[in-house]
């Protein structure tokens, strides 16, 4: 189940990103990254070598396999970047059409092919790619509505997904070779524009026992269990504003969100409670350990910075300004993205995205530079999936 970084749209991320595939980076002692594995060249299917294409190496980051896509929302090509042989980039031109692209395993990409002109005609397959053979399957498929955010369980068996009609919301899961099963009945689609706090998410608890979802177009937040598709847990949708920002933690089945009050926890034994009154977050990540929560929040300037809480005593750092919080590549190295002041006029709000992703260690301070090149995106799987 890939982990999204600098959109909070599915559970495999849309380009323009920066994302870690496949459940958690494996735990590393501190001030060293984890070891990733990757599939032996020998292993792979025979793909083209893909033309103008460089692969950087990111060894140093703990990162041996990688797909790089462009950030060009026109352009959908996939090149599939290996360790032992970054000057053989490997074109993936089974994935020209696709959206949502993200590792499944160190073998397997899963992603989105979608037709027709809008919600109200489409039609999409959720399919894979196995690297080894260039076998191609089909998981699920809808006959109406557009697939959005979508995520993979941990363990590969399942996959969830919401759909949009244009005039309604459905939520899915499809288990084994089991039949699609619905979650809902159809959510009605409130007709308004986009507003702070908007997130689309899925996505698998540590155990894949539960899968959430997240859809503020339709006031839903929500929690499934897995093993029959009822609902464990349906968050009020009035009074305190919305239910967003949701993330679950890496050792346990707690999962946190906010509202307009603050952040507050889920725990399928306990319910609720709350955890940080005052605060409004976004892109909540905690590291592979639990001990750190990285966030961004917005100061009274209107720029962004990340903090970093220490869930042991509750103290709090924070990353230089404009800053996005992205992931964590081990228990003390997070990857930021790095943004620009645009003005409160204009097309791109308060701040416009660099397209530079930063790492800072939390140990030290020191920041670093993600060397991609300019204009493309990153798919990277771990080790630990």
């Amino acid at each position: 189940m890939p982990v999204r970084l600098n959109m909070r749209l599915a559970g495999l991320a849309l380009v323009p990103t920066v994302i870690v595939a496949c459940g958690q980076p494996a735990s590393s002692q501190k001030g060293q990254s984890p070891s990733p594995a990757s599939p032996n060249p020998t292993t792979l299917a025979a793909f083209p070598v893909a033309n103008d294409v460089t692969c950087p190496d990111l060894r140093p980051f703990g990162l041996n396999l990688y797909l790089e896509r462009p950030s060009d929302y026109n352009r959908h090509e996939a090149v599939l970047c290996v360790a032992q042989q970054l000057d053989r980039p490997l074109a993936l031109h089974a994935l020209d059409s696709a959206r949502t692209i993200g590792f499944v395993s160190d073998t397997v990409i899963g992603y989105v092919q979608q037709s027709g002109n809008g919600p109200s005609d489409a039609s999409g397959a959720i399919k894979t790619l196995d690297l080894t053979s260039q076998q191609v399957k089909t998981v699920a498929t809808t006959q109406s509505g557009f697939i959005g955010s979508l995520a993979w369980s941990h363990d590969q068996s399942m996959v969830a997904f919401a759909t949009d009609t244009g005039d309604a919301h459905h939520f899915w899961l499809k288990r084994d070779a089991d039949e699609v099963k619905a979650l809902t009945s159809p959510i009605q689609l409130f007709g308004r524009g986009g507003i702070e706090g908007d997130e689309s998410l899925v996505a698998f608890s540590p155990d894949d026992q539960y899968v959430l979802f997240v859809d503020t177009p339709v006031y839903r937040l929500q929690v499934f269990r897995t093993s029959d598709g009822g609902a464990a847990y349906t968050a009020p949708s009035g009074q305190g504003g919305l239910r967003t920002m949701a993330t679950w933690s890496h050792k346990s089945d707690q999962m946190y969100f906010r509202n307009d009050s603050g952040i507050y926890r889920w725990d399928p034994t306990s319910g609720i409670s709350s955890f940080a009154a005052g605060i409004r977050w976004e892109n909540p990540v905690f590291s592979p350990d639990d001990r750190y929560l990285a966030y961004t929040v917005w100061n009274s300037a209107g720029t962004t910075h990340v903090v970093i809480r220490d869930t042991t005593n509750n103290q709090t750092t924070s990353s230089p300004p404009l800053r996005l919080s992205q992931e964590f590549l081990s228990n003390v190295v997070l990857l930021e993205q790095v943004t620009q002041p645009c003005g409160t006029e204009g097309p791109c709000g308060p701040f416009a995205r660099t397209g530079s992703t930063s790492t800072l260690r939390i140990d030290s301070g020191a920041e670093g530079q993600l060397p991609m090149p300019a204009g493309w995106g990153l798919d990277a799987f771990w080790q630990g999936h």
